[in-house]
């Protein structure tokens, strides 16, 4: 056997120190959950068996017990490692989902409830418990890794393996500073297996590497921040190889990449800011939608090899700067497929750039470019362009107030009006083209889109 699907651990930083807590409750379970709390309920010692099994003797065991998390931590033939405790004989014995002994055990340390503290070198040995199906809920807090985080185990298509922070009540889904923070430190990275969903956390890097590597397929991470301070051009804050999506999340690394993709990568209502570049990819297949590009060093989008499946960028306001800095959106010679759709390009060096001299079967329609020094070069700019006067004001935030008649831009970074996460698009109107012409807001055959 092995722990169960059904395991939901709990991560505070508050939890008794090195991960030495039960961690776990496996929903429905009959006994008592023990796993929300700082320290564990239970801290046995001089726990033995009767030979190489799975049933602990000790005249501590409790009905309650059931459903929850044995820490082994050592003992003469014991196996260290989290358990699940499937049955009970009260005063007698704890019978738990696998072997535990390789002999008859003696002088068994064991604990029971108790949440996962992290910041220990154990770290990673907590994530690898993980089946698919179990979920990690992460308390607002602090936490810096241990050691090196691979994530092997994965989930599955129908079945994914959840993390995902609260700030007071599990499911309050978080915003801002209220989100815990995870932070990589020296020699420290987190690696992420297949089919994870990861929902409402920070992530900050501090030394060379990376915040999150994404080596898995069809990981999807939503309403989370990636911040990462390096001084390393090549590095990035998400490395995906195949398959990530993010949806409503923060992206800034000070001298890399916000995301270095490999693969079929997706973005919806995104905040990529203050990076070298904002997203650069090898991959093909890009859908990059409602979201915000605002100041970069060296560029917005670089698709770096060429691409031949489906490229959609829609309803995106890319902006470099009053003085025009970088590209738009740089794309490798002989790609193909590449569709741009309502979006705001402003402040750049080049708009748009396409590796091939003569368009190579891109499609650009009802686009905005102003200040740009070039709007587009080797790319035709197409039905219902815009190039007259756009006035955008970049606050602090990355917030654009547009000024133009004819564009609206996006909207406050905030809180969606009766959402539950942090929005970067203002509802109702990214890239909505506005008079030009016609009552209904274009003129004769241009059609307006309102997101």
């Amino acid at each position: 056997m092995a722990i169960t699907a059904d395991a939901v651990w709990e991560i505070r930083a508050d939890a008794t120190a090195g991960n030495v807590n039960g961690g776990f409750f496996k929903t429905g379970a009959t006994g008592t959950d023990f796993s929300q709390q700082a320290a564990a309920q239970y801290n046995l010692t001089g726990v033995t068996t009767a030979g190489a099994d799975a049933i602990l003797l000790d005249a501590n065991a409790a009905a309650v017990m059931v459903g929850n998390a044995a820490h082994i931590i050592s003992g003469t033939n014991f196996t260290a490692g989290w358990y699940e405790i499937i049955s009970v004989v009260a005063g007698v014995s704890i019978t738990l989902d696998r072997a535990c002994t390789s002999a008859a055990g003696a002088d068994g340390v064991v604990n029971i409830g108790g949440a996962i503290s992290l910041a220990a070198a154990n770290d990673d040995a907590v994530f690898e418990n993980a089946v698919a199906g179990q979920k990690f809920w992460v308390k607002q807090g602090s936490y810096t890794i241990g050691g090196i985080i691979t994530m092997a185990a994965a989930g599955t298509a129908t079945v994914p393996i959840l993390m995902e922070g609260y700030a007071t009540t599990r499911g309050d889904k978080p915003t801002g500073a209220t989100r815990p923070l995870i932070t990589n430190n020296t020699g420290t990275t987190i690696t992420v297996g297949a089919y994870w969903k990861i929902n409402n956390v920070s992530f900050y890097g501090l030394t060379d590497g990376f915040v999150l590597v994404t080596s898995g397929i069809s990981n999807v991470y939503t309403d989370c921040k990636f911040n990462f301070a390096t001084a390393t051009g090549s590095r990035a804050a998400v490395y995906g190889t195949a398959d990530v999506a993010l949806i409503r999340c923060e992206l800034i690394c000070t001298s890399g990449r916000g995301v270095n993709t490999a693969g079929t990568f997706t973005a919806i209502g995104c905040y990529f800011h203050d990076s070298a570049i904002g997203l650069i990819s090898s991959g093909s297949t890009h859908y990059v939608v409602n979201c915000l590009f605002d100041t970069f060093s060296t560029g917005a989008v670089w698709l770096s090899s060429a691409s031949n499946a489906t490229d959609l960028f829609y309803g995106n306001t890319f902006y470099g700067a009053e003085t025009p800095a970088g590209y738009g959106i740089l794309l490798a010679a002989s790609s193909t497929d590449v569709r741009l759709l309502n979006n705001i390009i402003y402040g750049f060096v080049t708009g748009v750039e396409h590796g091939t001299v003569g368009q190579n079967m891109g499609v650009d329609m009802f686009n905005a470019y102003y200040n740009n020094t070039t709007n587009a070069t080797n790319w035709t700019l197409g039905v219902g362009s815009i190039t007259t006067a756009i006035t955008l004001t970049s606050g602090a935030a990355g917030d654009f107030t547009p000024t133009s008649a004819n564009v609206k831009s996006t909207g406050l970074v905030g809180i969606f009006p009766g959402a539950t996460s942090t929005g970067y698009i203002d509802i109702g109107a990214v890239q909505t083209q506005y008079g030009l012409g016609a009552a209904s807001g274009g003129g004769a055959g241009f059609p307006t889109f309102t997101i």
